[in-house]
């Protein structure tokens, strides 16, 4: 797919869905968005992946509450996918989202 054609999809994916819900971004909630990550993280490299490093708590927590989307797993981890199903097969060991 081109990248034309993925971003015409992508708008229309915006349109219909609307806009994305307010992200809650106090102490609490990082905390536990760090948590998750840092299991997703470890996920990776029990698969033989080399992940960036994650940050301190406190680095993450205060990026967090500041809006920033700052430091997940799974940033800059496109290059070691040699396919797109090898990367369906790891996002479906090691979900890259939390709920």
């Amino acid at each position: 797919m081109s990248d034309e054609a993925m971003r015409s999809l992508m708008s229309e994916c915006k349109v219909q869905l609307g806009p994305a819900p307010e992200r809650r971004t106090d102490p609490e909630t990082a905390r536990r968005v760090y948590s998750e990550y840092t299991k997703i993280y470890a996920c990776l490299v029990n698969l033989g992946y080399t992940p960036s490093a994650p940050p301190s708590m406190d680095a993450f927590v205060e990026g967090f509450e500041s809006g920033e989307l700052g430091w997940h797993p799974y940033n800059g981890l496109e290059s070691q996918f040699e396919s797109f199903a090898e990367q369906l097969r790891v996002e479906d060991e090691c979900p890259p989202w939390v709920e």
